[in-house]
C-alpha cells in the first residue's frame, strides 16, 4: 500500500509539474502578442521558436545537472533502486518544471491575467510534492 501511494502521488506530482509548467509557458506567450500557435506549423512566430528553444535547453540543463547531484546523494544513502528510480524519473523533472514554470511566471508578472489559475495550478504542485514526501519518508527513514 505504501509502495502503491509512493507510485502513484510521484507520477501525479511529475504531471501537475508538467501542466502547470506548460501553462505559464502559454501564458507568457500570450502575454507576448501571439495568442493561438499551431504546433508544428511551418511558419511559427521567430519569438515563439525561440521561448521553446530556450525553455528546452534550460530544461535538460536543470533535469541533468538535479539528476547527477539527486543521484549521487541517493547512492551515497544506499536507497534502494526501485525508489532511486523513481525519484529520477519523476522529481527530478517535477522540482526542474516547478524552477522554470516559476521562473516563466516571474518574467510575465503576476499582475497579468491568469494569476489565479497560477496560483491554484502551483498549489497543486506543491501539494503533489507534499503528498509524495510524506510517501517516500518510509523509505527513508526507518522509524517513519
Amino acid at each position: 500500500m505504501k509502495n502503491g501511494f509512493f507510485i502513484l502521488s510521484s507520477a501525479v506530482l511529475f504531471l501537475l509539474a508538467a501542466k502547470a509548467h506548460g501553462r505559464e509557458l502559454r501564458l507568457e506567450r500570450q502575454a507576448a502578442g501571439f495568442p493561438h500557435i499551431a504546433f508544428g506549423s511551418p511558419d511559427m512566430p521567430p519569438f515563439v521558436q525561440a521561448m521553446w528553444q530556450r525553455e528546452r535547453v534550460s530544461f535538460w540543463t536543470v533535469t541533468v545537472l538535479l539528476a547527477i547531484v539527486v543521484g549521487a546523494k541517493l547512492l551515497a544513502s544506499d536507497a534502494a533502486k526501485g525508489v532511486s528510480a523513481l525519484v529520477m524519473l519523476t522529481w527530478v523533472p517535477a522540482a526542474s518544471f516547478l524552477g522554470l514554470g516559476l521562473w516563466s511566471l516571474w518574467r510575465k508578472g503576476l499582475s497579468t491575467d491568469g494569476a489565479g489559475g497560477s496560483l491554484a495550478w502551483w498549489s497543486l504542485v506543491v501539494g503533489a510534492f507534499v503528498a509524495s514526501a510524506f510517501a517516500a519518508r518510509s523509505h527513508f527513514d526507518p522509524t517513519a
